[in-house]
């Protein structure tokens, strides 16, 4: 159930940021979907076995933390009109 809550909540963060465009939120969403990627092998398994599908779905977890930082600082660096 804590797997199920933790992806949740990257979700709804991920549909605020881009609804939104907000900077603070992008880096929010990075800040919960790296810890959220590190931690998912042994929230979706158990502690002791990981298979192929955990190591995959955290290190899209980790990925998709690394390009919300990314917009984040395009978002800071560019103005309004350009994006």
């Amino acid at each position: 159930m804590n797997g199920i809550l933790l992806i949740a909540i990257v979700g709804l963060f991920s549909v605020l940021a881009f609804w939104k465009k907000n900077a603070a939120m992008f880096m929010v969403l990075f800040a919960v979907s790296v810890p959220v990627g590190l931690a998912l092998p042994d929230v979706i398994s158990s502690a002791y076995s990981t298979n192929g599908l955990d190591m995959a779905l955290a290190l899209m977890f980790i990925l998709y933390g690394f390009l919300c930082a990314g917009w984040s600082i395009r978002l800071l660096s560019t103005s309004q009109e350009e994006i």
